[in-house]
């Protein structure tokens, strides 16, 4: 048994959360969810660097995602809750995944416990923004959403305490989990990440067991309420090993700035990610140490709110994001993403969403180097029930 400090905490806490839930005989579950719906009216990619044909043209129909809520209260101070979604629909679901399922204790309305797969308190959009129906923009951060797969979730353990103040909120979280490990695919289990026709995310990564003896921690530092408005400021980071031999650190930073005034709204994020020893990207970028530096962010202003509470909102956003070698290398994986749009909510339960989207994206493959310019005019319907 692993006897360092971090995780005999970690199993102090699973055994003070679970606890209530013993006691409890039982319990009625509340069910609730969403669909996240997509028409691409009209979308033009150009491709250059490989074999090819160009341009692509496409106007279809998606149903990116249907998620199904459960909730349901054990006793007074304990809870659990389960997101099921399911993705890349059709005839069948091509993918269903548990995004989070966890048990939760409140020590007191300021302090909780959450104990099983939670998601990681990284960043904003992970927590406040992950859904369709809680943003404005159809497209959420492209490296979050497509690369680190929103939402970050893992199994593990967390700890929250809120204090107040007159002029502001602060917040903070800890947690440890299992942490990112080797490609699913790898069976040399040397590779993090890999540049391939076949996938280019890590989400996957975050398996159902650890894949060596450390526990990956990391935590959230939140100033909010500034002045008693809806101001959010805040830093998250991550720290752990990815490969079986407990080696090689994953590293990831982000920071964030969020305000309402008026009828202003904006979001800023900013995100570093660092890999050491990753066999699979060498072939991409000449070294296996490699480095993410990303910005995102999201302007959008209330145009007019029209009578039984139905605002139509105006957004801009922006994302760009560089991975690179450390210590050489001379290729660059590139992505920007921009769009204009708007967003209306007729019910309390459904947003519709219009934008003008486009896309470039570098990306070092084997051999060649892809480029990928893509325009579109997309519309959106967010779904909450």
């Amino acid at each position: 048994m692993d006897n360092r400090p971090g995780t005999k905490a970690c199993i102090l806490l699973l055994f003070a959360a679970l606890a209530p839930a013993w006691r409890a005989a039982e319990a009625k579950v509340v069910f609730t969810g969403y669909a996240d719906m997509r028409f691409a009216l009209d979308t033009r990619n150009t491709l250059s660097g490989g074999p090819f044909p160009n341009p692509l043209e496409k106007r279809d129909f998606t149903l990116p995602a249907v998620g199904i809520f459960a909730a349901t209260n054990l006793e007074k101070n304990c809870s659990f809750y389960a997101d099921i979604t399911y993705s890349k629909l059709g005839y069948t679901a091509g993918e269903t995944r548990l995004q989070y399922a966890y048990l939760q204790y409140d020590l007191s309305p300021s302090m909780d416990i959450k104990v099983g797969r939670i998601r990681l308190p990284l960043g904003l959009y992970n927590d406040l923004y992950f859904y369709p129906f809680q943003r404005l923009t159809i497209q959420p951060p492209l490296f979050q959403g497509e690369i680190l797969g929103l939402p970050i979730a893992d199994l593990g353990v967390s700890f929250r305490k809120e204090f107040a103040a007159k002029a502001f909120h602060t917040e903070f979280t800890l947690f440890g989990v299992n942490g990112y490990g080797t490609s699913p695919g790898d069976t040399t289990k040397t590779k993090f990440r890999e540049i391939s026709a076949t996938g280019i995310r890590i989400s996957n990564n975050l398996g159902s067991t650890n894949n060596n003896h450390d526990i990956a921690r990391g935590g959230r530092l939140e100033f909010n309420k500034l002045g008693g408005r809806d101001i959010r400021l805040g830093i998250s980071h991550y720290s752990g090993t990815w490969d079986p031999d407990s080696k090689k650190d994953l590293m990831i930073l982000n920071y964030y700035a969020q305000a309402t005034i008026a009828r202003f709204g904006f979001i800023v994020e900013r995100l570093h990610l660092k890999v050491d020893g990753d066999a699979g990207m060498r072939a991409s970028f000449g070294v296996s140490d490699w480095k993410a530096d990303g910005t995102y962010a999201e302007l959008n202003y209330l145009l007019h709110r029209f009578e039984g509470e139905k605002p139509l909102h105006a957004f801009l956003q922006w994302d760009s994001t560089t991975a690179k070698g450390v210590g050489g290398g001379t290729t660059k994986e590139k992505l920007a993403y921009s769009g204009i749009g708007l967003a209306y909510k007729p019910l309390s339960g459904m947003t519709m969403k219009a934008a003008l989207t486009h896309l470039e994206y570098d990306l070092p493959l084997l051999g060649f180097n892809l480029e990928a310019d893509t325009r579109g005019l997309l519309f959106g319907l967010a779904v909450s029930f």
